[in-house]
């Protein structure tokens, strides 16, 4: 989840010097932030807040040298504030397993691909098309006369459009992991969660066919989304009439299907 949005976005967008910037800022980053939600979930607690230090204070050159060097990421930040915001409400109020915590934080996560690939195609449109205004804007807030790398199976949907249909795919995909892990874990066995994960995959495998239908999508995807879905029925169902699976299988499953998802973006 913390890979997979992040390493897309720079593979469609085109890898920058700058990228080795944001990776830092988002894998030192994110450690920051599990030590500080440790630190308030333990009201506070003294012996928590030496980690969270330190990797606040690791985070704290790459945001600065990214916010010099790309200072037009900067207006992504208020976009990752609410879901930020959210995550450090659950951690006060010890619900850090909450459907909504998890939902943020998966959200940030599948974020970080429309802002790798801004970083990785800003010199593009800013080198080829001039600007009504003399601002640092972001990506989706430049008009632009070049075609951008990436493109649907068709060729319909270029740049920014596909990038924000490959975020909503990639962001589906992980906020389902969530109804699939707490079926087969902490919520086994409730058919309401039960029900809420087949609704939730079979949507998503719904819109997938239907993309798949039209072209933009290729019929590879919407095999790769059946047996998303699939698994999302079975393995519960498994667990529930004869073993349930363990975390450890649970998620070598998952990293097989996050490297096939990352493939079929990319093929």
């Amino acid at each position: 989840m913390i890979t997979v949005p992040i390493l897309l976005g720079i593979t469609i967008g085109g890898p920058v010097w700058q990228h080795a910037l944001l990776l830092g800022l988002w894998w030192v980053g994110y450690f920051a932030f599990y030590a500080t939600g440790l630190w308030l979930r333990s009201r506070r607690r003294p012996s928590y807040f030496p980690p969270v230090r330190a990797y606040v204070l690791a985070t704290l050159p790459f945001g600065i040298a990214l916010a010099v060097t790309s200072p037009f990421l900067l207006w992504w930040i208020p976009v990752f504030l609410p879901l930020i915001a959210i995550t450090v409400w659950a951690s006060i109020h010890r619900k850090d397993r909450s459907m909504l915590n998890d939902a943020a934080t998966v959200s940030a996560a599948s974020l970080t691909l429309p802002v790798a690939y801004d970083l990785g195609t800003h010199h593009i449109v800013t080198a080829s098309t001039p600007q009504p205004w003399d601002l640092p804007l972001p990506g989706p807030l430049l008009h632009s006369t070049v075609t951008l790398p990436g493109a649907s199976a068709d060729a319909s949907l270029t740049g920014w459009a596909w990038i924000w249909l490959v975020t909503l795919i990639v962001s589906w995909y992980f906020l389902g992991t969530i109804f699939y892990v707490k079926t087969n874990i902490r919520e086994r066995g409730k058919v309401v969660w039960y029900i809420a994960s087949l609704l939730f995959h079979g949507s998503g495998l719904v819109l997938v066919s239907a993309l798949a239908g039209l072209g933009i999508l290729s019929w590879w995807m919407f095999a790769l989304w059946v047996i998303i879905a699939t698994r999302a029925a079975a393995v519960p169902a498994w667990g529930y009439h004869r073993t349930w699976l363990n975390p450890l299988a649970l998620g070598l499953g998952e990293v097989a299907l996050s490297i096939a998802l990352f493939a079929m973006m990319l093929a």
